[in-house]
């Protein structure tokens, strides 16, 4: 089952003994408590079983997401973090994470592919904004990938493996999450950690 860990920070602000409760949402994949949206489709599926939410698309246009709504307010700064298994993938194509698919459809994608990553804005599937940079990326067979997404105020940060690879202004208007595999791909996400700050003033992890 999905852990539950709330880490409950005691801060004692000056003149008077105000608890700061920050949760720790740990996501093992060992059952679907947070509501993802599975689904199996001849090109293509998003399921979770033996501790993974297994993402296969078989050429289908478009690509697959698996989604679910995160348990956290679009008020405060979040981190999330989260290991990816790469199980198959070509160099044209990419895997990634999607958030904040808001009423109007408006969606950010953080995309990584060989030796490139890409961040994409879109409008049901109608690009708006793209911005490719260069990274030393070249996953090979079930090579686990580590990756954090922190919205820190007004900004969107995204880091693989330990190394900052891009900022992005943008404020977030939903919590809807998902990851993302197109082409002939299959990827397998093993963990997923959601880490909220309540204080209203941001922080850095």
């Amino acid at each position: 089952m999905k852990k539950i860990i709330l880490s409950i920070a005691l801060t004692a602000a000056l003149g008077g003994g105000v608890m700061a409760q920050n949760p720790i949402i740990v996501e093992d994949f060992e059952s679907n408590s947070l509501g993802w949206d599975e689904f199996s489709w001849k090109d293509r599926s998003g399921i979770i079983k033996n501790g993974y939410l297994e993402l296969e698309n078989k050429n289908a246009v478009g690509g697959s997401i698996c989604y679910t709504d995160l348990p956290i307010s679009v008020e405060q700064d979040f981190k999330l973090s989260g290991k990816i298994i790469v199980h198959k993938l070509s160099g044209t194509e990419s895997f990634g994470v999607v958030i904040d698919t808001d009423e109007d459809l408006n969606q950010c994608a953080f995309l990584l592919r060989e030796d490139v990553f890409n961040c994409v804005i879109f409008n049901n599937k109608t690009r708006l904004y793209e911005d490719e940079r260069p990274v030393k990326f070249r996953p090979r067979k079930d090579e686990l990938v580590e990756f954090v997404l922190e919205r820190r105020g007004n900004q969107y940060i995204f880091s693989l493996n330990n190394m900052e690879v891009y900022r992005l202004r943008r404020n977030i208007n939903a919590p809807t999450f998902g990851f993302y595999t197109d082409g002939n791909s299959l990827i397998r996400v093993d963990e997923l950690i959601i880490e909220q700050d309540y204080s209203g003033e941001g922080r850095e992890w």
